[in-house]
């Protein structure tokens, strides 16, 4: 699916408000709201050396739009990967060019709702093979304040994986999180983290797509960190969903149901292993994930001898590997209720992506 990749021109129109977002006593609310209308004046782009040893180039904004690998696109924001050029395996820029963007704000606590159209998955027959794109959470100083990663995955995996990463040890429990999640991994201290899997096609990949995207959450308290996945369609997804008719008073997570995923402290103190993080989203390709489990999948490793060569040669592979973002919303408890922020439609005129 080919999709071009320019700033439209929005419209300022306010839009009118809808009933249908349960109400609680939870107190939240919104202190920031990214939606197309600002998504590209409130986050970076990253352009450095990749952190996970990937074989890709994250590109500035000026390059990201002159590629089209940054804009608009379904009503949503654009992030895309490179799909048009063969990269030598010689590069000095560090290969395939991706985009990475990072929260200019950051947070410590608090209910995060992202309404996502599209993710990052593979075309054709390369089933997402040397694909690692993330959704995540970091704060600075890594590991001394936490990562905490709410979607991720590599390769032909089909299902969303959940993360956190501390610098101390830190065991959890996934205690309150529905009965089919599975908790991986107890221990978060470190590169490889706590780990749980919640089950569905839906929450993953070529999978999530099929669907339409949906609904992702977050809720960071002192005592847990849980999340929900809801696909498009679904009766919450469709109450937490932006759009003309949309409502930006907070939600109640209680009439979420059980969490998907539940990090509780078993000894470890969630208070203190995690604060100011920023929101990141990206697309890595290979590195010490994607890469170095290259020949443990038995798709990808038919493919190229090494997830290097086959990102390499096989630009097609990657004409799905884009995020399609409608919005992502934040709101905190004990915080003042900031303005409405309309979500604005873009006109017909095309304008440039301005870095």
């Amino acid at each position: 699916m080919i999709i071009t990749a320019t700033l439209l021109l929005a419209a300022a129109a306010a839009a009118p408000v809808a009933a249908g977002i349960p109400q609680g006593t939870t107190n939240y609310t919104l202190v920031d709201s990214f939606t197309p209308s600002n998504f590209f004046q409130e986050f970076n782009f990253f352009s450095g050396g990749d952190p996970t040893n990937g074989f890709v180039d994250y590109v500035d904004a000026a390059t990201a739009s002159q590629a089209g690998l940054a804009g608009y696109a379904s009503d949503g924001v654009y992030l895309g990967v490179d799909y048009k050029n063969k990269v030598s395996m010689n590069t000095t820029a560090g290969g395939r060019q991706s985009t990475r963007v990072e929260s200019k704000k950051s947070w410590t606590k608090g209910l995060f709702i992202a309404d996502i159209r599209h993710m990052p998955s593979g075309a054709g027959d390369s089933k997402s093979c040397g694909l690692w794109p993330a959704f995540w959470f970091l704060g600075p100083n890594w590991p001394e304040n936490g990562e905490i990663d709410i979607i991720e995955g590599i390769n032909t995996q089909q299902s969303n994986f959940v993360v956190l990463h501390t610098a101390k040890t830190c065991k959890v429990a996934n205690t309150g999180a529905l009965a089919s999640t599975k908790l991986l991994l107890p221990e978060c201290q470190g590169h490889i983290g706590c780990k749980q899997q919640p089950q569905g096609e839906h929450t993953f990949g070529a999978g999530f797509n099929a669907a339409g995207g949906g609904i992702y959450i977050m809720e960071w308290t002192d005592q847990a960190i849980s999340t929900w996945f809801f696909p498009r369609g679904n009766p919450i997804a469709n109450s937490l969903t932006t759009g003309a008719n949309s409502t930006l008073s907070a939600p109640d997570p209680a009439k979420f149901g059980q969490p998907h995923a539940k990090f509780v402290g078993d000894g470890c103190s969630i208070q203190d292993s995690f604060k100011d993080q920023s929101i990141i989203i990206n697309t890595a390709l290979c590195g010490d994930w994607a890469g170095k489990d290259w020949t443990k999948d038995a798709t990808c490793k038919t493919l190229a001898p090494t997830c290097n060569e086959f990102v390499a040669n096989t630009p097609e592979a990657f004409t799905n590997a884009y995020w399609v973002i409608n919005s992502i919303r934040v709101f905190q408890q004990g915080q003042q209720q900031k303005p409405k922020v309309p979500y604005g439609r873009r006109g017909a005129q095309a304008v440039s992506f301005s870095a």
